[in-house]
């Protein structure tokens, strides 16, 4: 690899290859490097491929996708980077179609978009089929890139930032097989994703015991890019916040669990205890229309995650709401692909059945006392509709929890990706602590932070978002260039 290039990349993933490849097109000299073997080891190969924008569509409205993310992200979004994102979801999606890649809808749902040919991430992600449309989308990011001249560095590590006297960012110390070497250039773009794969760093900005929980994609973030830039004085935000689902806790030795079903579902049907038999969060906390049951089970999981024990989670359910399967009834679908009623147990997942509350918290290892009486004030609110009032208030559509037999299902918090990271600025720029930014550096997809977070989910499309910001990064760094 040459030792020097308008910009260099790292991390091959859905953000990194797209500021690749418009740079390529606003005539940049550009190399990218990543720790993984060809094309890339990144989620988005084994994503669903869903194109959304925080589960509306790319193309919705922008003041309406500005009005929702500041709802389900508590205030946590940065105003700049929702304007600016929420104005170029729509061109971010017409320029990857231009790039060949197939975006459609599916037969049964045409109101989604997708990165066609749509298969079902395969369980446990034991394999990574590259005729799935996300794999398939990467590979063709690849071939046209080197078809440009461009040259990438797989298997390759980054380990250090570069910097000139006065402190801008001008290159990376790489690390591979054949050793060491420094690579130049006026612009580098931190695309490597979060730290979902870093125990150190989840126990120290999720929860204390946040790497407990069950690793629901790839191991490979472990977040190289922000640790590097933090070191140069990075501005980081939100990093307490991740995108993920409730699991059968079983999941966590039995991969025919994950990554689906999911219990998000099934929890908005019924209510969470500990073991000591109390709720402990609200099992609908976005409320309830559109997506927001969606949103709520990513809201859960964070609560449970960021707790002193993410697999200390059992949902508590009676037969009508356990029947009801996790449908969710305004997006027309079982929220985790596959219904947790009967996946779970027809998977050899746990499942305690009881005609008693009593006789289903012996048997599920809850303190029954506390089982009871939690339930019954439970009941008593959500019969009164005041159950905004309880201790640990209850939104969205509660359902009573009366009807024998019960059921008990064991969970865990399972993390995809960290929502947080370096704080950017609307071109993708790296913000300093101090104020201003980190000369020359930027960051794009779940290396980046400030756009989604908060306690009700707060999600706002990782494959989205990724490309909207690997194309701004790119064409910041091409403006500049020229300027």
């Amino acid at each position: 690899m040459n030792q020097r290039f308008d910009v260099v990349v790292v991390g091959a993933g859905m953000a990194g290859w797209t500021a690749a490849r418009r740079s390529q097109e606003l005539g940049l000299s550009v190399g990218i490097v990543d720790k993984g073997p060809a094309p890339g080891a990144c989620n988005a190969r084994v994503s669903q491929g869903f194109m959304n924008a925080a589960y509306l569509s790319m193309r919705e409205d922008p003041a309406v996708l500005r009005d929702y993310v500041r709802e389900i992200t508590s205030g946590a979004v940065d105003e700049d980077l929702l304007t600016v994102w929420s104005r170029t979801c729509g061109r971010a999606l017409d320029w990857l179609q231009a790039q060949g890649v197939d975006v459609g809808t599916l037969p049964e749902r045409r109101d989604r978009l997708y990165l066609l040919p749509f298969k079902i991430s395969p369980q446990g992600l034991r394999d990574v089929d590259p005729e799935r449309g996300p794999a398939a989308t990467i590979a063709r990011h690849e071939r046209a890139f080197t078809d440009a001249g461009g040259q990438f560095l797989p298997e390759s590590r980054a380990v250090e930032l570069l910097t000139t006297d006065a402190g801008a960012v001008d290159g990376i110390r790489v690390r591979s097989a054949g050793g060491e070497r420094e690579i130049r250039a006026d612009g580098v773009v931190l695309a490597d994703g979060g730290f979902a794969g870093n125990p150190e760093m989840l126990r120290r900005y999720v929860g204390p015991a946040a790497d407990r929980m069950l690793l629901r994609s790839l191991a490979t973030q472990t977040g190289d890019g922000i640790a590097m830039a933090v070191e140069l004085g990075a501005a980081t935000v939100n990093m307490q916040y991740f995108y993920g689902h409730m699991l059968s806790l079983d999941a966590l030795t039995n991969d025919e669990l994950w990554p689906y079903p999911l219990m998000d579902g099934a929890i908005c049907d019924g209510i969470l205890v500990r073991r000591d038999g109390r709720r402990f969060v609200d099992e609908q906390i976005a409320g309830s229309g559109g997506s927001r049951r969606a949103m709520s089970g990513i809201g859960v999981t964070n609560a449970v995650g960021q707790g002193d024990d993410p697999r200390d989670a059992i949902a508590i359910l009676d037969a009508s709401g356990w029947a009801l399967k996790g449908w969710d009834e305004e997006r027309g679908e079982f929220q985790g692909t596959y219904p947790a009623n009967p996946t779970i147990a027809d998977r050899g997942g746990r499942v305690h059945e009881s005609d008693t509350l009593n006789g289903l918290a012996v048997e599920a290892g809850i303190a029954p006392d506390a089982l009871e009486a939690t339930v019954a004030e439970y009941n008593a609110a959500v019969r009164a509709a005041a159950s905004k009032t309880l201790p640990v208030p209850r939104g969205g559509n509660p359902r009573l929890v009366e009807e024998a037999p019960f059921v008990a299902v064991p969970c865990t918090a399972a993390i995809t990706y960290t929502l947080g990271g370096l704080h950017v600025t609307a071109a993708g720029r790296v913000r300093a602590t101090g104020g201003g930014v980190v000369p020359g550096l930027y960051a794009a997809g779940g290396t980046a932070g400030g756009l989604a977070g908060g306690t009700k989910g707060g999600y706002t499309g990782g494959l989205g978002e990724a490309l909207v910001f690997g194309l701004l990064a790119a064409e910041d760094i091409a403006a500049s260039h020229c300027a």
